[in-house]
């Protein structure tokens, strides 16, 4: 049976802010290979390599955006080498910016610091966004942190909330988390059931919110809360944002 192993390559070993810091070498056998995003900087390389002892046909490596300066990214595959087709995303946000007291051209992370600095707020008047059969709206207020990073907390209500869990890749992050102790307990209750929670992760998450109607759709409601960058969605953390200054 043809397997996947989605690798997201910002939390792979050896890389740091999307750029390899040290030679980093990822390697998949008898499986396909994903990559979303590839950075390789600084005179350090990233390696991909598939490899297949049954069928190259089920060894593929599938890329998404891949950059690299002053370095090199390669990429082996004993089956096909294909580009991850890019979902076509429609956006609307309306937000306010309050504490920004200079308004002379400069770089929007001195805005951003201008704007901690004076313990102002980013106010989402009212932000849709749309990518496939995903839609979320969401309004809120959001602060800086003395490191830059968001902290605050947005409403949002969301159409097929699962599909965009399962998209953020939360079982995965899950399992890096503070979910992971949970998981591995379960494990040892019952050999697999942990693996089965795993799986069950965007179901989970879905499930702590509030049933609803968007635009006519089942949906979800819940808060989405951010800590020095960190976004939650109930007790799970789902992502991390960058620093804006």
């Amino acid at each position: 049976m043809k397997t996947k192993s989605k690798i997201i390559t910002e939390r792979g070993i050896g890389l740091e802010n999307g750029l390899a810091i040290t030679n980093t070498a990822i390697s998949n056998a008898d499986a396909d290979l994903t990559a979303v995003s590839v950075g390789a900087g600084g005179a350090k390389s990233v390696t991909l390599t598939t490899t297949d002892t049954v069928d190259a046909k089920d060894s593929d490596v599938f890329v998404g955006s891949v950059t690299a300066a002053g370095s090199q990214v390669t990429i082996n595959a004993a089956g096909a080498i294909e580009e991850i087709a890019a979902a076509d995303s429609d956006a609307d946000i309306v937000a306010n910016l309050r504490g920004l007291k200079d308004f002379s051209p400069k770089p929007w992370p001195d805005r951003f610091r201008e704007i901690q600095a004076n313990n102002g707020q980013i106010e989402i008047i009212k932000a849709r966004v749309q990518q496939d059969d995903v839609i979320a709206v969401g309004a809120g207020k959001l602060g800086l942190s003395p490191n830059g990073g968001l902290n605050g907390q947005l409403q949002i209500t969301v159409v097929n909330l699962d599909k965009a869990l399962k998209k953020l890749d939360i079982d995965r992050m899950m399992s890096e988390g503070q979910a992971a102790s949970t998981f591995g307990a379960l494990d040892k209750i019952m050999p697999g059931l942990g693996n089965l929670a795993r799986q069950s992760a965007p179901s989970l998450v879905a499930s702590l919110g509030k049933r609803t109607v968007l635009e006519g759709k089942p949906a979800v409601a819940l808060p989405l809360k951010f800590v020095d960058g960190a976004v939650y969605l109930g007790p799970f953390q789902v992502g991390k944002t960058p620093p804006l200054f």
